[in-house]
């Protein structure tokens, strides 16, 4: 039993591992580093789907929040930060100078 458990923790890893170094290729790392916190979200909805877990409406709603705080921190910037960061990379400015001109 010990030997098949070790054997999936093994595989999982290696997975995970890939797809680490996959995003890491096509996103910034700050977008991917958003994955630790959606790491325990999954180990639950795993848990409840493969293992038989409870799931409460407090453990729901905690899922709920983690997911929608990480899916804002992936969302690319706003209207106004995206003209300033065009004025910086163009002209050379600082972003308070892009915003006042704003």
């Amino acid at each position: 039993m010990y030997g098949r458990a070790a054997d999936k923790e093994r595989t999982c890893s290696i997975v995970a591992f890939t797809a680490y170094y996959w995003l890491l290729d096509r996103f910034s790392a700050t977008v991917v580093a958003t994955h630790t916190h959606v790491n325990p979200a999954v180990a639950v909805l795993l848990g409840w789907a493969m293992g038989g877990e409870h799931i409460s409406a407090a453990l729901v709603v905690g899922l709920i929040v983690i997911t929608s705080a990480v899916l804002r921190a992936a969302m690319p910037f706003d209207h106004i930060a995206r003209i300033c960061h065009r004025e910086i990379v163009s002209r050379g400015l600082d972003c308070a100078t892009v915003q006042t001109h704003w």
